[in-house]
């Protein structure tokens, strides 16, 4: 299961680099329309506006700006609700931007204007909590709760406020009241898991994810919220979970939780534990617990186990993940024939699934069958052509096996010119130069990356770039690192073979 990272309450402030949304024919139509319009009369400051709103919700944010502020020259100082709606989206703008001294400044035009507006406080308090400007979001929100007495937004902005001025018995004081003015939602304990995380007090943190996770009806937010504590301190949400158990008659949920989120965060140990209990409730067996169980015994090397429960896991349900990881687990085997079987039958009603292509590419390979693999990449990359494991692979195929060098620099070229945020993607970009004679700028990538508190999934990443470019020394060193922090993965440690992108250069060196 891949699950996007949620941002905390503050949403105003999504990265600036969000790729922009593919427009679909009726958005370009309507744009074509603006255009149009605006060639008529190019100071149609309400054409400008609608088109700004527009590229906003596109994530253009560049061309957004540009018509707001147009749209604002032209505008009348009469026209007094259309110069709010104008400032108020250039605000917005200017926080998708991060030029948030810019984004302050109109939300103040705004408030000029209409100082009891309630949303355009509450912009106002966010954008000063991201400049760090804790007194003034506190009189911001403050300001809330003269509107609405009983405003939760407004006990949550004096929290996070109250945090940074480091008066954490007020900000306690001001969670419990956001807590009572809405004790059943499962948004309220998301939000106040993220508060309690910012206090540095995990434990309450992960208590208040696990109970707004059992009121949610869609639980993507704190299972994702679970995730990502869990990813850097385990012992608090394993001991949240723990504790639900030891006080709930109901085991199955819990177990489940505990056994997705050990997997999802690479604590398979923990996993495999709590699955393999899971597993002696006869209600429990679902194919979703074998899969999962199959995924923690991969990681730990335990492939004959893996195989069980895979293939228990495929004949409850046939669906593609559970073919996709019956072959995965086929190809650890050392049986690339099964795994192309498998994934034949998955390709013949999903053809452009690129984790079966690039997998069953790999399994031809081994097999011998390179023009297959070969045209199954090219599959791969022409589905998503921002994806650069496929690219990558091909790129190893053509270098390694077909003797194409000049196909393989060309995909590397790529890869190297791709936008990428974090690992794995930060190891394959800087590969990409290192194996096309620029090793010195991927260093310079992969350094910076880490000098960015790196996870223990980070440094193994780390190390897989070092190794593939040839400096085991410091690839041992990312390796141990990552072990030291828990990073426990043992097929990817030791046994792993995936084109350019394993440890094998560094197995010997335990």
């Amino acid at each position: 299961m891949k699950l996007r990272h949620i941002l905390p309450v503050a949403a105003l402030f999504v990265a600036a680099s969000a790729p922009a949304q593919q427009i679909n024919p009726i958005t370009k139509a309507v744009l074509r329309g603006y255009e149009q319009t605006l060639k008529e009369n190019p100071k149609d400051f309400e054409t400008l506006y609608q088109r700004s709103a527009q590229y906003y919700n596109l994530s253009m944010y560049d061309n957004a700006l540009t018509d707001i502020s147009r749209a604002i020259e032209y505008t009348p100082a009469k026209e007094s609700s259309m110069l709010q709606m104008e400032y108020s989206l250039l605000a917005d703008i200017c926080i998708e931007l991060k030029e948030y001294g810019k984004a302050l400044d109109a939300v103040n035009k705004v408030l000029e204007m209409s100082p009891d507006s309630y949303a355009d406080l509450y912009k106002k308090g966010n954008i000063q909590l991201h400049l760090k400007d804790a007194e003034g979001a506190y009189r911001s929100f403050s300001s809330m709760q003269r509107l609405k007495s009983r405003s939760q937004e407004a006990y949550f902005g004096m929290a996070s406020a109250c945090v940074l001025m480091d008066r954490k018995a007020e900000a306690e004081e001001l969670l419990n009241e956001a807590r009572n003015a809405d004790p059943s939602s499962a948004i309220t304990y998301c939000r106040l898991g993220d508060l309690y995380r910012q206090m540095g007090d995990n434990h309450q943190a992960a208590a208040n994810y696990l109970s707004a996770f059992a009121l949610a009806d869609n639980t993507d937010r704190p299972l994702q919220s679970l995730i990502n504590l869990g990813e850097t301190d385990f012992t608090s949400v394993s001991e949240a979970i723990d504790y639900a158990l030891s006080r709930s008659d109901n085991q199955v949920p819990l177990l489940f939780l505990k056994g997705n989120i050990s997997n999802l965060t690479g604590n398979f140990n923990e996993a495999y534990a709590s699955l393999t209990d899971l597993l002696k409730v006869p209600e429990a067996r679902q194919p979703s617990v074998y899969a999962a169980l199959a995924e923690s015994c991969l990681a730990l090397n335990k492939i004959d186990e893996a195989r069980g429960n895979a293939d228990r896991s495929l004949e409850l349900n046939q669906n593609a993940d559970n073919m996709l990881l019956k072959a995965r687990i086929s190809r650890a085997e050392g049986k690339p024939a099964e795994a192309v079987a498998v994934l034949d039958r998955l390709l013949a009603k999903d053809g452009g699934n690129v984790d079966a292509l690039v997998c069953s590419a790999l399994a031809n390979v081994d097999l011998g069958n390179n023009e297959k693999a070969l045209q199954q990449l090219n599959e791969a990359v022409i589905s998503n052509a921002s994806d650069p494991l496929p690219l990558m692979v091909r790129a190893w195929l053509n270098a390694t096996v077909l003797n194409n060098q000049k196909s393989a620099v060309a995909d590397r070229n790529r890869v190297a010119s791709m936008p990428v945020e974090g690992f794995p993607g930060v190891a394959y970009k800087a590969l990409a130069k290192a194996l096309n004679g620029k090793k010195m700028d991927g260093d310079a990538i992969v350094e910076e990356a880490l000098a960015a508190s790196p996870t223990k999934t980070d440094l193994y990443h780390a190390a897989v770039y070092y190794a593939q470019s040839g400096n085991l020394e410091k690839a041992v060193e990312m390796r141990d690192k990552a072990r030291s922090l828990g990073f426990s993965n043992i097929y990817l440690l030791e046994s792993d073979r995936t084109a350019n992108l394993n440890l094998l250069p560094i197995a010997h060196l335990k």
